[in-house]
């Protein structure tokens, strides 16, 4: 499955792409490029819930304003499971928001 997503959170815009599905062990493949705002420090990604228990946080490689990331779900997957991209700007200040793929 493929999924493309805009989201905008903590000052910029992410154009995201997505390649397979939410389930038990499932691995994502995930491009995220800024298309504006602010130079960021991190963008983590998690599947799971709001509260990331039970969910490996993973730290995406930049390239410029290009990223690349694999996350992975967990074995035991909660109710209404997301994904989960979180960023961190040089002031500091973060976002988060969650990309629902089915």
């Amino acid at each position: 499955q493929y999924f493309e997503h805009t989201l905008t959170l903590a000052g910029v815009t992410l154009d995201i792409r997505v390649q397979g599905s939410i389930a038990p062990n499932a691995v994502l493949d995930i491009s995220i490029v800024q298309t504006s705002g602010n130079p960021l420090t991190a963008i983590r990604v998690y599947v799971g819930d709001a509260s990331g228990v039970g969910s490996v946080k993973t730290k995406a490689h930049s390239h410029g304003t290009s990223y690349h990331v694999t996350a992975q779900a967990p074995a035991t997957l909660p109710a209404n499971s997301s994904l989960w991209i979180e960023v961190q700007n040089a002031d500091g200040s973060e976002g988060y928001s969650a990309i629902h793929i089915k």
